[in-house]
């Protein structure tokens, strides 16, 4: 049986692993969380790999909009995401959620950007509810 490892130290083990470009670490936690009936803290374990990553200069990310993302656009969302952040690396996972009508909506480790059509009509009708 194997020993039981502290969530962050297996965050570690994988941010390291992902950092010299090991991809196979994944499948290894994949195989030791299993192994240890511990698969329903693999979300817990995934955000702090992003939030180490994200320590080290690397954000990884999901950018929600209405409508497909053309690359061009991505591409410019990342690099301006990138400055702002200042991260060395930025990349972002694409998500269609047409109830945001236009705009989009960027999840980061520990942030939120939200610059959608929904999130603005939603802070304006609160807004006047308190008038």
């Amino acid at each position: 049986m194997a020993r039981r490892l502290s969530r962050r130290s297996l965050a570690r083990y994988v941010v390291n692993g992902l950092l010299n470009d090991d991809r196979s670490v994944l499948s290894r936690l994949a195989a030791y969380l299993t192994e240890t009936r511990r698969t329903k803290e693999a979300s817990l374990i995934i955000r702090d790999v992003e939030l180490l990553l994200a320590e080290q200069g690397t954000l990884i990310g999901t950018v929600t909009t209405a409508h497909p993302l053309s690359d061009g656009t991505l591409q410019a969302l990342e690099s301006s995401l990138r400055d702002a952040m200042q991260a060395e690396k930025v990349m972002l996972a694409r998500e269609i959620d047409p109830d945001l009508i236009a705009g989009y909506r960027v999840s980061l480790p520990g942030r939120e950007l939200d610059d959608s059509v929904k999130h603005h009509v939603t802070t304006l009708r609160t807004r006047l509810k308190k008038v």
